[in-house]
């Protein structure tokens, strides 16, 4: 039987056989002929298979979740994350009588300056060396009724890198001849200091934060 003959017979059993479906065609566009009689491609071609995709989502570089408290009260809030775009963002905590009153949120693109300071120091081997999970905080006691603690992840090859930071106080640290190490307040630092920029706040930096800043 011929082509031509095979294909009108495949018609005529198509209209004949309604609400069945009968496809013709072939390759990768083939149609299907629906219950009403109209046709809608059955297989999507290799074009249109493939998605539109846009830029790719940045990147975290480094982000910094903080907690305050007191006697009897305490707050969670992100104290820091910068992204590869430059973008950063953080929250400010708005505290009356010992009770969170609001919680704003901060968002900021940075100074170029600022963020290659900040990639460099990320990525240079003595903070690329620090054990993951290593704490750091002062050996008085004092200072534990009331402070705040930073949990800092930085994604390296294959791993999140952790330090935890209990009331980063580098002045306080060298006056009890218990500094931190140089590369912890290097990243402490300039953590305060993006802070800052984005959310404009009035700080009183460290002394051995303008040491560094100075170099």
């Amino acid at each position: 039987m011929s082509s031509l003959r095979k294909a009108c017979l495949l018609l005529v059993v198509c209209i004949a056989r309604q609400p069945l479906v009968c496809i013709q065609g072939t390759g990768s566009e083939r149609q299907e002929a629906g219950r009403d009689g109209s046709e809608y491609p059955s297989r999507i071609n290799d074009a249109g298979r493939s998605k539109q995709t846009g830029p790719p989502a940045p990147k975290l570089i480094l982000e910094v979740m903080a907690t305050d408290w007191a006697i009897g009260w305490r707050e969670d809030y992100v104290y820091l994350r910068v992204f590869s775009d430059g973008r950063a963002e953080t929250q400010i905590v708005k505290v009356v009588d010992l009770q969170t009153e609001n919680i704003t949120s901060v968002k900021k693109t940075l100074d170029q300056v600022e963020f290659e300071r900040l990639g460099s120091i990320v990525n240079q081997r003595p903070v690329a060396n620090i054990k993951t999970k290593t704490i750091y905080k002062p050996r008085n006691s004092m200072v534990h009724e009331a402070g705040t603690s930073w949990d800092i992840r930085m994604p390296r090859d294959g791993h999140m890198q952790e330090i935890r930071i209990i009331t980063f106080a580098p002045d306080e640290a060298q006056q009890l001849k218990q500094p931190y190490p140089k590369p912890v307040v290097e990243l402490g630092c300039q953590i305060e200091k993006i802070r800052n920029e984005v959310t404009d706040e009035a700080v009183n930096f460290e002394e051995e934060c303008k040491k560094v800043w100075a170099y």
